[in-house]
């Protein structure tokens, strides 16, 4: 239990950390705190927007579904892929910390910082909405633990499929591209096999998805979102170990050797 607060205490620094020049320049957006506030207004704008149908309508859930997903893939590749990067992935093999805390540690910051912004975000877009809104009545309070719940779930799925992004990359790049082509892989491939259908079968898909009882719909949502996040952490666990990680950076190594070899 030491070692996981040690990680988490390390990876929470790590994050907050930021050069003064960059967080007060141009470069905001690469910043972890950028990210985090861009992610905030950006859903805080859109609820604006969409007024009284956030509430009522579907397409409301790509905000605490989608949005978080993506932000938590940025935090995660640069934990892993950007210890390998910075040549510190060695140093932490070399310690005596339980690789499981280490892999639970990284992970733990990343989501926790995700859900927050997600919560910020709902009661942001909960505000907005409600100002926006044709009437003045409050929308429902439930609305403001829905949004960290899926966010939560979301960001978790993105830390899983990250941090198996990294550790078959070598480059914090590498990992991002990867992370991207299968999160939008993943969407094209829904709307492939939808379109595919049959015209009067998507129909009959279309108007019993849109008359699924909303509450049924967002539990519904959970269930599956669950299975695939605890699928894709076991595998994940599984993968990040010390024997098998040394053997990769060793191989790496070896190859990067031979190319610099070569080319002289």
């Amino acid at each position: 239990m030491t070692d996981l607060w040690t990680v988490i205490w390390k990876e929470f620094n790590e994050l907050l950390s930021v050069p003064q020049p960059a967080f007060f320049g141009r470069n905001l957006i690469s910043t972890p705190i950028g990210r985090m506030a861009i992610f905030v207004v950006g859903s805080v704008v859109v609820a604006a927007a969409m007024g009284g149908s956030l509430f009522t309508t579907a397409g409301a859930l790509f905000i605490p579904i989608v949005m978080p997903c993506f932000l938590v893939s940025t935090f995660v590749v640069d934990t892993f892929a950007g210890e390998r990067e910075r040549g510190t992935l060695e140093t932490l093999l070399a310690s005596r910390l339980n690789m499981q805390a280490v892999f639970f540690g990284k992970m733990a910051v990343p989501i926790a910082v995700t859900t927050v912004c997600t919560g910020l975000a709902a009661l942001g877009g909960w505000l907005a909405a409600d100002v926006f809104a044709s009437h003045a009545s409050f929308f429902p309070l439930a609305f403001l633990g829905t949004w960290p719940l899926l966010g939560f779930l979301s960001s978790s799925l993105g830390a899983g499929v990250s941090a198996l992004a990294s550790e078959a990359s070598s480059t914090v790049r590498g990992s991002q591209q990867t992370v991207t082509y299968a999160v939008m892989g993943f969407f094209m491939v829904l709307v492939l096999i939808v379109n595919t259908l049959p015209v009067p079968m998507r129909h009959r898909f279309l108007i019993a998805v849109l008359s699924i009882n909303p509450t049924i719909g967002i539990l519904m949502v959970i269930g599956v979102l669950t299975i695939i996040d605890v699928s894709l952490w076991w595998v994940a666990a599984s993968r990040f170990n010390r024997e098998r990680l040394l053997m990769k950076t060793a191989l790496r190594n070896r190859r990067k050797f031979k190319s610099v070899i070569s080319g002289h």
